[in-house]
């Protein structure tokens, strides 16, 4: 299989994508934007990454608890897709999701 057929995005589109959604951060100071830079790492669900709390962060441990999903009725609920292993799991964040999320507290 040849790689561009494995990649959704090549890592120079990434590189793009993150100043933009930087910008966008720096324009509006929408958390979304680094939110969506985060999840490159993560890999949650949509209603996964919304439903986030600060309490899910084990700031010791560098670890993220995967509890709870926002529904498409915007109702957050303690379930999430528990018929799956990608259910309900623990995730090891990366040395840049733990930059953003600090700068995301602390701004």
């Amino acid at each position: 299989m040849r790689a561009s057929a494995e990649m959704i995005f090549y890592a120079d589109e990434i590189e793009e994508l993150f100043e933009v959604l930087e910008k966008g951060y720096q324009s509006n100071g929408n958390i979304v934007n680094l939110g969506l830079i985060c999840n490159f790492d993560l890999g949650l669900r949509g209603g996964e990454l919304c439903a986030l709390k600060w309490l899910d962060i084990n700031w010791i441990n560098e670890t993220l608890f995967v509890q709870r999903q926002e529904c498409t009725t915007g109702e957050v609920v303690d379930y999430v897709k528990s018929d799956s292993s990608a259910g309900y799991r623990e995730l090891y964040l990366t040395d840049g999701v733990m930059q953003i999320f600090k700068r995301i507290k602390n701004e």
